[in-house]
């Protein structure tokens, strides 16, 4: 998240005013958070619903292999 924000906020002209860009970094940091929250509530609701409680299984193993991951990738860095 840090770095897409400083990477957004990296592009500034003189000639742009500030707060119509800083309006822009918002819209372009919150939506695609908004979109991942809404899609990931909706798939998890269509998974629980399709195979009820084993269901959540199905996106806790992958969650918790993708957290391992980024914790070796910190101890690497």
């Amino acid at each position: 998240m840090q770095k897409s924000f400083d990477h957004f906020s990296s592009k500034r002209s003189l000639k742009e005013d500030p707060s119509r860009d800083s309006a822009r970094l918002t819209i372009q940091v919150l939506a695609p958070m908004w979109i991942s929250f809404i899609l990931g509530a909706v798939t998890g609701a269509v998974i629980v619903s399709s195979f009820h409680s084993i269901g959540l299984l199905g996106i806790v193993v992958p969650l918790g292999l993708l957290i391992c991951v980024e914790m070796k990738a910190q101890l690497l860095v």
